[in-house]
């Protein structure tokens, strides 16, 4: 399953948690694309959980050949605006899209 936000497509099929620090933070790694631009890359995103609030934020980019670097200006204001929806909504662990460790994370620091 994708999410779709502002052309901005966050491929959470293929999301990875990569690190947690067992308080609720954690990071993953998520391809991500945009239906118009043909921008793809690799977004590393550290999410934190807890029962008040989720926040997803950018910390890592690397481009479609593994390259470090930065999205261009347009494609930061649309993943933050993707990233902002993933948090409101509270889609963090959502079980029919994340991995098994993002679900437990959540699970254990992000009951409401």
């Amino acid at each position: 399953m994708n999410i779709k936000k502002d052309g901005c497509i966050v491929k959470c099929e293929h999301c990875q948690c990569v690190s947690h620090d067992g308080h609720g933070g954690f990071d993953v790694q998520v391809p991500i694309r945009t239906d118009d631009k043909g921008v793809t890359g690799i977004a590393r995103l550290h999410c934190a959980v807890s029962a008040e609030h989720h926040q997803v934020e950018l910390v890592d980019w690397k481009d479609a050949d593994d390259q470090p670097g930065t999205p261009p200006k347009e494609i930061q204001q649309r993943l933050s605006a993707a990233l902002g929806f993933v948090a409101d909504h509270r889609v963090c662990g959502n079980q029919k899209i994340c991995p098994s460790a993002v679900i437990e994370i959540v699970e254990k620091h992000g009951k409401h």
